[in-house]
């Protein structure tokens, strides 16, 4: 129908714009540029979902979130986005080899003097002798044609040096993977 179609449009040109902002934030990256501004995680997180909005349907996966909406940092607001973009695509890929019901929980809240951006997938963890090296430049547990092994890295180097935060990867409950990014109050 029309309305549909409208919807659809609007749908795409909307991602388009933040997809075009995202790749000016990446030359900027590259440069030096980086703007630096207060902002909502919440708004952040969002605009991460939808992004990626039609993986999760494609793939069946549930999404839950717990925002706290009246966290602000002064930061890097497309960096922070890249690296929550990055994590959750890692949590799409791993449960293309599950077939349970999929869940991704992202929850935000203040610890001492940081942010907290917590994700929790179920799509089985990820093994122990590998979960050290996940952050290795290069590191893939894909076909060399399928991945770089260079999401991880790029945000954890950008987390740790640009951010001045720290981000931490565990299992939890066994079948589970948690990421937790800190990013401290400034």
């Amino acid at each position: 129908t029309d309305s549909i179609l409208d919807i659809t449009i609007e749908q795409i040109m909307n991602k388009t714009l933040i997809l075009s902002k995202t790749i000016n934030d990446f030359q900027n990256y590259l440069k030096g540029d980086r703007e630096i501004k207060q902002f909502y995680i919440s708004n952040c997180i969002q605009q991460a979902l939808s992004i990626l909005n039609d993986e999760f349907l494609l793939h069946k996966i549930t999404i839950t979130t717990s925002l706290n909406n009246k966290l602000k940092i002064n930061s890097c607001e497309q960096e922070l986005s890249q690296i929550i973009l990055n994590i959750l695509k890692n949590s799409i890929e791993a449960f293309e080899k599950t077939e349970i019901k999929r869940q991704i929980k992202i929850s935000t809240y203040k610890e001492e003097l940081f942010v907290i951006i917590e994700i929790i997938d179920n799509a089985g963890g990820i093994p122990k002798e590998i979960i050290d090296k996940i952050f290795d430049p290069y590191f893939t547990t894909k076909h060399q044609s399928q991945g770089t092994g260079l999401g991880l890295y790029m945000s954890h180097k950008i987390l740790t040096q640009n951010l001045k935060g720290y981000l931490e990867v565990s299992n939890y409950n066994n079948t589970s993977t948690k990421v937790l990014i800190k990013i401290p109050f400034k």
